[in-house]
């Protein structure tokens, strides 16, 4: 038996003996039953008296090593298929880690339970407005880091149940899938907490920053509060100070386009309009009504 042969060999011996002593896998390739070995029946080795075995596969001499016979290129076989299946095993636990890490990622986002485990499927469309503005809003996550370059923003506006929150949500799973960081908020709770410093927790430059930092900004229920002069002033500073730092903001509004330009001001409304930024109106009839 030649070295390199006896390598294969006891490379085959070695995985054979491991297999042996580790719990049956059915994924995991059989070695016992690629490598020739003696049997009583003969239904792996083909022997003659005075002779070497002859591997039924190959039909080539079988080698002994150990008290066995083996097949040197089913050893070999053996072996390229153990490696195989290690590297796929490999594979299938990077996808594990990275799809743990985009789960944890998308949980830092403050989306609702409601929408944490939606697709792109679950959305169903009710009309074909309802079907393109889902192409859409599909077509922002596909292509966030080009829009994020220009600094992109939308506006979604138009009645309840029609689908702004669970698309915003799709949109931002994609984004963090892709290694983008996100923040789903409300008016009110953004408006909250940048208040909540002026009793001496933090600054308000500070808070304001937090909404500015990520990639992507969701801001839902826009208009809703009371619509004081200061709570517009704290909302339209965040979405001016992401627009000067081109970072993309979602803002969700059941209000007309004209009454929101009453509420944030013309020139936080042209933000929306400028270059790849676009309003998408929802005007179509409640999902939640018409399956009621």
């Amino acid at each position: 038996m030649t070295n390199e042969m006896e390598a294969v060999v006891n490379d085959a011996a070695r995985l054979l003996e491991k297999r042996e002593r580790l719990p049956a896998q059915p994924t995991a390739p059989r070695i016992g039953q690629v490598i020739c070995l003696p049997s009583a029946s003969g239904d792996n080795a083909q022997q003659v008296p005075g002779q070497k075995p002859v591997c039924e596969k190959h039909g080539c001499d079988l080698d002994e090593f150990r008290g066995r016979w083996f097949c040197a290129r089913c050893a070999e076989e053996a072996r390229e298929r153990e490696r195989q299946w290690m590297e796929a095993q490999e594979i299938e636990a990077q996808k594990a880690r990275r799809q743990a890490e985009i789960d944890r990622r998308f949980a830092a986002v403050m989306i609702g339970k409601r929408f944490q485990g939606q697709t792109w499927a679950d959305y169903r469309s009710t009309c074909p407005q309802a079907e393109q503005v889902k192409s859409t809003c599909r077509g922002i996550g596909q292509e966030f880091a080009r829009h994020l370059e220009v600094g992109t923003n939308w506006l979604f506006v138009g009645r309840c149940g029609t689908g702004k929150n669970m698309l915003s949500a799709l949109i931002a799973r994609d984004v963090v899938g892709q290694g983008f960081t996100a923040l789903h908020t409300t008016a009110a709770k953004l408006v909250r907490r940048i208040r909540g410093t002026w009793g001496g927790h933090g600054s308000e430059e500070e808070a304001i920053a937090q909404f500015v930092q990520p990639d992507l900004l969701v801001i839902d229920e826009v208009g809703v509060q009371a619509g004081s002069d200061t709570e517009q002033r704290l909302l339209t500073e965040v979405i001016n100070d992401r627009y000067e730092a081109m970072r993309s903001t979602i803002c969700l509004s059941n209000h007309t386009v004209k009454e929101l330009e009453s509420y944030l001001g013309v020139r936080v409304m042209d933000r929306f309009y400028e270059g790849e930024s676009k309003v998408l109106v929802f005007d179509w009839e409640s999902w939640r009504r018409k399956k009621g």
